[in-house]
């Protein structure tokens, strides 16, 4: 495996730099000839006129690509290894280790890359065969779509049990691995390894371990003292692994792993969080910032009504919860395919609300339009301040936006203290705090589940939706969202300026 690290954008030309100082060097230097085929996408760098050109002349035919003399499908991750296998294989192994800088990040994809064995990379490259004849298959069947259908054996005879176990046994004795039994087979892990178990302890009647034996012992009587206390460890040592891996090791059901760790250990299993990363400095600013707009809140505008406000751009395409979105049926191929466009199009808006829960109608952005100190101004004055005006209906108010560029400025500042005398600038909001903006941890989340929950075939049904959506928004819970702003404030200070969610 060769890896090679781009600086900056990939373009056509550096990408032709690489192919011909590194990588068919390379190849060549392992092979000593010509004699291999070369596949590549149709990203734009790869489809460069210069690219086609090199490779139609060192080469010829037998390079596959767009417009090459072998044509590859189009939005084809289901047939390339490095998009079905390697690319997560590495995410996985470089992220467990939280590189903290761009050159361990780099040692780290190399140091994965040279752990994953040659034997696994030779047989991740030959099952393209298998999946691209799959996806011949199954574009007879869905017009339209290229989908990997999921093989599976359906057993119909009223004896599920003994078939499956039969069915194990029979690609035990193919030579098959238990992996690719479970992929084939669509049984549960610890079924299979138990029988693989029986199967290679058996010097004779082989035959006879299809037929199951007689029930173990209740899980409540296998989870004794020195069973939990096992368990336990082996969370302590890697909190990480998986309830079913934890069942596979201790050879018990995973359902008594389960049953352990929620009834006898008391805790649970909570997926992963995200978020940005906060240096020292930058959580020291943003505690100092809440804490004067704290003492903000007590004094200079208490008893004001607040106005907050965010940019957020939508596109077109569905969004997709991998944890939460699930799909009731009886076969995988029955799942509908969410699909994605490569570079959707998209929309910015402008959103405020108010303390009291009113939202104002989303303001658009023209596509193409550069988001400098004049539009944002133009937007503020003529949009803006006078829906705010119009709710505030002679209250004294305050208002909030973040430290984009556009909003720092000077010119908008400056206009701000004399149109909008009462505002929280980039001197006092925190920076790096969606967790304290209503808009961020409530609102945008409610617009996008919404309008993203079926694909757009154009950005002014998207528009119309992000409006229908705002405009129809509860009042009530608007104003909730936005009273629990305080108590956000006081938990980041309290917290020392790190993420709060």
């Amino acid at each position: 495996m060769y890896t090679f690290r781009f600086e900056g954008t990939v373009t056509g030309i550096n990408y032709l730099t690489m192919l011909a100082d590194s990588i068919f060097p390379a190849i060549r230097a392992l092979y000593g000839n010509d004699d291999f085929y070369f596949q590549l996408d149709g990203a734009p760098p790869h489809y460069h006129r210069d690219v086609r050109a090199y490779l139609d002349q060192n080469l010829s035919g037998q390079w596959i690509g767009r417009r090459g003399p072998i044509e590859f499908p189009a939005r084809s991750p289901d047939l390339t290894p490095l998009d079905f296998f390697l690319w997560g294989t590495v995410k996985d192994g470089v992220y467990k280790r939280k590189p903290r800088n761009i050159d361990i990040l780099w040692n780290e994809i190399q140091a994965v890359c040279r752990e994953i064995s040659l034997d696994v990379l030779i047989r991740c490259t030959e099952s393209v065969v298998t999946r691209t004849q799959n996806c011949i298959d199954a574009a007879e069947k869905i017009s339209g779509y290229t989908v990997v259908p999921i093989s599976r054996r359906v057993v119909m005879k009223s004896n599920r049990e003994f078939e499956n176990r039969a069915a194990i046994i029979v690609a035990l004795r193919a030579g098959r691995s238990p992996k690719e039994i479970v992929d084939f087979l669509k049984l549960p892990k610890t079924t299979i390894y138990r029988v693989k178990k029986q199967f290679d302890e058996a010097d004779s009647n082989k035959e006879g371990i299809a037929t199951r034996k007689k029930h173990s012992r209740r899980s409540d009587r296998v989870r004794g003292e020195e069973f939990v206390k096992n368990v336990k460890e082996k969370i302590d040592g890697n909190p990480g692994k998986s309830m079913r891996a934890i069942a596979k090791e201790m050879d018990v059901g995973s359902m008594t792993i389960v049953r352990t760790i929620h009834e006898d250990l008391g805790l649970k299993s909570y997926a992963l969080r995200k978020g940005q990363l906060l240096t020292e400095n930058m959580k020291n600013n943003r505690k100092g910032k809440a804490a004067a707009l704290l003492n903000n809140l007590k004094h200079d505008s208490f008893g004001m009504l607040r106005f907050f406000s965010d940019e957020k751009n939508f596109d077109v395409d569905q969004k997709v919860n991998p944890r939460n979105d699930r799909w009731i049926c009886k076969d995988p191929s029955e799942i509908p395919v969410v699909m994605h466009t490569k570079f959707p199009a998209s929309v910015m808006v402008l959103g405020v609300i108010s303390s009291e829960g009113d939202v104002m109608p989303p303001h658009f952005f023209e596509k193409g339009l550069r988001m400098n100190a004049d539009t944002y101004i133009n937007v503020l004055e003529t949009v803006v301040k006078p829906w705010m005006d119009m709710v505030a209906a002679g209250r004294k108010y305050v208002f909030q936006q973040d430290s984009a560029p556009a909003h720092k400025a000077k010119k908008t500042q400056s206009w701000l203290t004399l149109n909008v005398p009462s505002h929280w600038g980039p001197d006092i909001w925190p920076p790096n705090s969606p967790d304290c903006n209503p808009l961020d941890y409530y609102v945008w989340g409610v617009v996008e589940r919404d309008v993203n929950k079926a694909p757009h075939t154009t950005i002014q049904s998207v528009k119309k939706a992000v409006h229908t959506v705002m405009t129809q928004m509860d009042k009530v819970i608007v104003a909730k969202a936005c009273a629990s702003f305080r108590t956000r404030l006081e938990t980041v200070v309290a917290n020392n300026g790190n993420y709060i969610e």
